[in-house]
C-alpha cells in the first residue's frame, strides 16, 4: 500500500513535496508536507490507502518523539525507488 500510495501522489500531483517516513510497532507514518489548500486534496487520497493519524505541529512532535525514522527527507521518492 505504501507504494501504491507514493505512486498515486507524483501520478495526482505533478510536483516534489517534502516527505518523510517513520515506523512504529509494525506501522508506517507517513509526514507530508502540504499547503492549506492542497490538505483537502491529500486526505481524500490518503484514506485510500490508509488511516489519517492526524496534522500539525503536535502530532509531528509525537511521530518525531516516539517513531524510529526511515527517511527523513524526499520518502516518496525514496519509497518508489526502493520499492521498484
Amino acid at each position: 500500500n505504501l507504494k501504491d500510495f507514493c505512486e498515486n501522489i507524483t501520478n495526482f500531483y505533478k510536483k516534489k513535496f517534502k516527505s518523510e517516513l517513520y515506523n512504529f510497532d509494525d506501522k508506517y507514518f507517513f509526514v507530508l508536507f502540504t499547503t492549506q489548500s492542497e490538505e483537502k486534496n491529500f486526505f481524500a487520497l490518503s484514506k485510500e490507502f490508509g488511516k489519517i493519524y492526524g496534522k500539525g505541529k503536535i502530532k509531528y512532535s509525537i511521530i518525531k518523539e516516539h517513531c524510529k525514522p526511515l527517511f527523513n527527507s524526499d520518502a516518496i521518492e525514496k519509497t518508489l525507488k526502493n520499492n521498484s
